[in-house]
């Protein structure tokens, strides 16, 4: 099985290895919405050079690929009971099949653990493809995402403090 729940440890050391190499901002300055982009675009350069092999889409781009692909969303079932994506399937359910002939646009906040999940897809045959910036980039580039009962909100799980980089108008959630 492809996911998270099964290297949770080397998903905490990706994330950690994110921290410590300059991944995130560490001051507590606010920041307005050019400079939380700025640094959603930061964090995304990093991303795409740690996965080569996978190519990138933007909300254009994604909106403009041919035949509807399928979205996976990477992230925990705590995240996702916050919000996301329209129409988006999580992993294990992406995993149950089905799914084999449609493009895969993975995504979870910013872009790490989707690339890594694409990595994997692409390794296996999958046309998989990683949203670049994640849901927080979606929310920036005039997104919507919708509640776990479908309706629209403005309330993103963000992992945590540090990728609270949702634009003005959004409330990040996360766990201290």
């Amino acid at each position: 099985m492809i996911g998270l729940r099964s290297r949770p440890l080397a998903g905490a050391a990706a994330l950690l290895l994110v921290i410590f190499a300059g991944g995130c901002r560490t001051d507590s300055a606010p920041l307005d919405d050019g400079g939380r982009r700025a640094e959603i675009g930061r964090l995304s350069d990093q991303i795409a050079d740690r996965y080569p092999e996978v190519p990138e889409v933007d909300r254009a781009a994604l909106l403009r690929l041919s035949g509807p692909p399928v979205l996976v969303d990477v992230r925990s079932a705590e995240e996702r009971a916050v919000s996301g994506l329209e129409g988006a399937i999580s992993v294990e359910e992406y995993e149950a099949g089905g799914w084999e002939a449609r493009t895969v646009v993975a995504y979870c906040t910013v872009g790490e653990r989707s690339g890594r999940f694409a990595r994997e897809l692409r390794a296996r045959g999958v046309d998989a493809r990683n949203l670049r910036g994640g849901v927080l980039s979606w929310a920036h580039e005039g997104g919507s995402v919708v509640s776990a009962d479908g309706r629209p909100t403005r309330r993103v799980h963000v992992y945590g403090p540090r990728w609270d980089l949702l634009p003005r108008g959004w409330e990040g959630v996360y766990r201290d």
